[in-house]
């Protein structure tokens, strides 16, 4: 891919307007802010796929803002499918809020408002799509860009766009990358459309099949099961279907929710507590998902028998 930019070619003085004006290029018109500024480090490579286009950033904490009044006075006409390769993520979009970790995809109308950054080192492979090949209304991309841990297709996404960043493309010939460009906006809107056919089954009253739930559900916790906002609500919203219809079937499958949830956090937090050279305090609480020590002490001791700071103590005996 070529580099689009890279801060080390750029003075400490230039670097900030300089990177602001290539990730604008890149995306949409939108205020770009540096947590690092002046001294922002930054690696950004894009690559022209015909209709399609690849733009890949490796970059110190950043926040990129695009208001109303940016979509109106710039449109874009573009739909991005970003994956986030490493780092932690914030995104909201069309009032919704979440976390994007490592290997999440986000849909990103860009003629719609919108808020995401990192803080800390983080890295980002997005793929551009014209909003006008996809064949879907902004509110069908919308619905299902809110759902989209939905869709059966989501791995093979994620794969694909990790697969297109290659250091090889200048040995790919234009006409090969247009068709590389044409398949992957195919391959988009086919996952855009199965979230979407998930979610209009789920409003036509079609009961969720518990397994498949029960699968779908699974997946959503492998990368959100720390987030400190996680819900019943938010998990539902996730894979597509009411609270209501959630809770009930997966208590026909014979799972309750959330001490499922709470199980999983506890068996993460052991497998920490084991290789940790320090006591459990308040901040390992919450990064595995508690809210304060003393509500994991108490989930720990009932399900180990032993609080977890004499299970560390103890940890090597076992």
């Amino acid at each position: 891919m070529a580099v689009v930019f890279d801060s080390l070619d750029h003075p400490p003085g230039d670097r900030v307007d300089v990177a602001r004006t290539v990730l604008q290029e890149q995306s949409a018109p939108s205020t770009v802010s540096f947590d690092d500024s002046p001294d922002v480090v930054a690696v950004m490579e894009a690559w022209d796929l015909g209709d399609a286009g690849l733009f890949c950033a490796s970059m110190t904490g950043n926040r990129l803002r695009r208001t109303a009044r940016d979509v109106r006075t710039g449109p874009a006409g573009t739909v991005g499918v970003a994956v986030q390769t490493f780092g932690v993520g914030r995104f909201e979009q069309f009032g919704h809020q979440r976390v994007v970790r490592a290997g999440d995809i986000m849909i990103v109308d860009l003629d719609a408002p919108y808020d995401f950054g990192w803080r800390g080192w983080g890295r980002s492979r997005c793929l551009h799509v014209p909003a006008e090949t996809l064949g879907l209304s902004h509110e069908q991309i919308r619905s299902a860009a809110i759902h989209i841990d939905a869709s059966p297709l989501y791995p093979i996404v994620r794969r694909h766009i990790d697969d297109l960043c290659i250091g090889r493309d200048a040995e790919v010939p234009a006409g090969a990358a247009r068709s590389l460009g044409a398949s992957s906006v195919t391959l988009v809107r086919s996952l855009l459309t199965t979230t979407r056919a998930r979610d209009e089954e789920d409003e036509e009253g079609a009961a969720p099949d518990p397994a498949l739930l029960v699968r779908r559900v699974d997946h959503f916790l492998a990368s959100h099961l720390i987030d400190p906002d996680l819900t019943v609500g938010a998990i539902a919203a996730g894979v597509g279907v009411s609270e209501p219809d959630l809770l009930r079937t997966t208590m026909e499958a014979g799972v309750d929710l959330l001490r499922w949830i709470e199980a999983r956090r506890l068996s993460l937090a052991r497998a920490a507590l084991a290789d940790s050279p320090t006591r459990p305090d308040p901040a390992f609480a919450r990064a595995h998902g508690f809210p304060d020590l003393g509500s994991f002490a108490a989930a720990f001791s009932m399900s180990y028998g032993l609080d977890p700071r004499d299970w560390w103590a103890l940890r090597d005996e076992w």
